[in-house]
């Protein structure tokens, strides 16, 4: 991706997110480390982030043409954050381990640092092939640590072991989370204190059309259904003043 746009990503980042006082936006998912979702304007709604050619037509060779945007969050380690456990973002569908090994990914975790993942600001730590149970014994699998520098992406089946290293630098770690799924997928594990997706009515009428192709409906609904929870909510507190009055 270009580095320019990696530099707008990070700058408006930091804007957002960058005090330690906005922490209760997010949610904690280790030591020093939090995930946040991102909100839907610009400039994380500039297409060559999430509709690069090249990255697209990966997830379309491993998800289908029907591949939807799931979720978009950031995940930050801060200075000092230890060696996060390792996890899966996502477990097998149907608790066969025998089954699971033949299937194709449901879904595919995007991850585009906005600083260098690297031996110091701590990269994610990957198991190959660890998303295909074998007979082998635990642990028997090497794990790899990529560097992954700025204008790279890292892709993830959703059900690859993974943990985030320790942060040594004296600067926060960002990255960004983008996971695309199978139109059918539903993430009930990972979202229950934080909506995946998160943007206004005004915001949704000036996505590109790329993003707004790739929103899964059930996203829309539940947008819909949240304005006009909030139209009812501004509704009664009219009624309210104009008692008072």
């Amino acid at each position: 991706m270009d580095t320019g746009l990696i530099e707008q990503l990070h700058a408006s980042y930091t804007d957002r997110h960058g005090s330690s006082a906005r922490l209760r936006e997010s949610l904690r998912v280790g030591h020093q480390r939090y995930m946040i979702t991102v909100r839907l304007k610009p400039p994380f709604t500039d297409s060559r982030l999430y509709a690069n050619p090249v990255l697209l037509g990966v997830l379309t060779d491993l998800l289908g043409a029907e591949r939807v945007l799931s979720s978009f969050s950031a995940v930050v380690s801060y200075p000092g954050a230890e060696d996060q456990h390792v996890h899966q973002d996502g477990g097998g569908l149907f608790g066969d381990p025998a089954r699971e090994g033949s299937l194709p990914p449901y879904a595919v975790t995007a991850i585009v640092p906005l600083v260098e993942m690297n031996s110091e600001t701590g990269t994610t730590r990957v198991w190959p092939g660890s998303q295909r149970p074998t007979d082998d014994e635990p642990g028997s699998i090497e794990p790899v640590d990529p560097l992954v520098r700025r204008g790279s992406v890292l892709l993830m089946d959703y059900r690859l072991q993974h943990g985030g290293l320790a942060n040594r630098s004296a600067r926060p770690r960002p990255i960004l989370s983008l996971v695309f799924t199978r139109l059918w997928f539903r993430d009930a594990v990972n979202f229950g204190e934080q909506p995946p997706l998160l943007y206004g009515p005004l915001e949704r009428r000036r996505m590109p059309p790329e993003l707004g192709r790739l929103l899964p409906a059930a996203a829309d609904a539940s947008f819909e259904r949240r304005a006009l929870a909030r139209g009812r909510r501004m509704v009664a507190m009219a009624r309210k003043r104009l008692v008072r009055s």
